[in-house]
């Protein structure tokens, strides 16, 4: 049916979210931010975000983890290194 399209063209794809649009609370956000910048720094992640993803990727892959799409990701590896 017609609402049943509606809705199916108005689900947001959560991988595809950017930081502020995932965690609209500004506190909670950012402490979110302050533990992956932790995280990232504790795993020795590069700077640029594409990088460190690429770095996530191989060990998740090897862990047998799934990770999210490299965009979001680096999206949120760029604000907690700004943020911090």
């Amino acid at each position: 049916s017609s609402t049943i399209k509606n809705i199916e063209q108005k689900t947001i794809d959560t991988d595809e979210l950017t930081p502020d649009q995932e965690i609209s609370n500004t506190r909670t956000r950012g402490t979110v931010l302050k533990i992956i910048a932790i995280l990232a720094d504790m795993a020795d992640l590069p700077g640029e975000p594409y990088t460190a993803f690429n770095m996530m990727e191989a060990h998740a892959d090897l862990k047998g983890l799934k990770i999210p799409s490299k965009t979001p990701v680096a999206d949120w590896l760029t604000k907690a290194r700004d943020s911090n």
